[in-house]
């Protein structure tokens, strides 16, 4: 089993009580720049004793998507009834808006069939198998098909820059589609790699702030101990004063345990 840092260990003891698994995730990978994933954290929760409080998840079959009595019609209704008719009939019944293919999706995640989509039974030969497409057919085709090399229209250059859903500036860095946090990128190219167990913090709590003046390397625990007890603040210089703080009494704690 992985071991993680014990600042990660006591951030997530510190702060599970009230918090549901998806928002710790959230939390402790915006802190730390972890991968943590929903079920990683449930493991490690429950591993570890640690419960947060909160109602857990939704009851077996839930969907968002397709409430209980539209699930009821559709198994009811499926038989016999082409794909497309069955998701007008359901739009009908309840005023929906869904489209054939969510219907269809449905039907395949759940292991609906209506036998009568498919207009090929097995071993059937397409009637152009080993044929070449007709000159005239290729000519008024080609301009469409797609050509070696070719970039897709939404294809974003290395350099390119991009807000996450965390509230950071992501940078692509690599083809096809590598991005990395900006404010990373931005320390490493003065700076030098990372090391593990490192972060790069805001020195003003401003995140879009990717300015190199504004942001500081320090180490995992040093950052708990800063957000344990708010010496973070909007103005740089206070800010660095309470990494400072945090530094010694990190020494102080490592000094008593000696």
């Amino acid at each position: 089993m992985r071991r993680y840092p014990k600042e990660v260990q006591d951030f997530i003891v510190n702060n599970v009580a009230g918090t549901p698994a998806k928002e710790l995730v959230r939390i402790v990978n915006q802190e730390f720049d972890l991968a943590f994933t929903e079920t990683k954290m449930r493991s490690y929760m429950k591993n570890h004793n640690l419960r947060s409080g909160t109602t857990g998840g939704n009851p077996k079959g839930f969907s968002r998507l397709f409430p209980k009595k539209i699930q009821d019609y559709i198994v009811e209704n499926v038989g016999g009834t082409p794909t497309n008719d069955l998701a007008i009939r359901v739009n009908k019944e309840f005023n929906t808006n869904y489209t054939r293919q969510q219907i269809k999706s449905y039907m395949s995640n759940h292991g609906l069939q209506n036998k009568v989509d498919c207009c090929f039974v097995k071993g059937h030969i397409p009637f152009n198998k080993g044929k070449k497409m007709p000159s005239e057919v290729y000519d008024k085709c080609k301009q469409t098909m797609f050509k070696k090399g070719n970039m897709p229209v939404n294809h974003r250059p290395v350099g390119s820059e991009r807000l996450n859903v965390d509230g950071y500036y992501e940078m692509k860095v690599a083809e096809p589609n590598v991005w990395r946090l900006k404010h990373r990128v931005i320390w490493e190219e003065v700076h030098g790699l990372i090391p593990k167990g490192y972060v790069v913090i805001f020195l003003d709590g401003n995140s879009l702030h990717c300015e190199l003046n504004n942001l500081m390397m320090v180490s995992m625990k040093v950052n708990v101990r800063i957000n344990q007890i708010n010496l973070r603040f909007p103005d740089k210089e206070l800010t660095k004063t309470g990494v400072a703080t945090a530094k010694l009494m990190c020494k102080i704690g490592e000094a008593r345990k000696r």
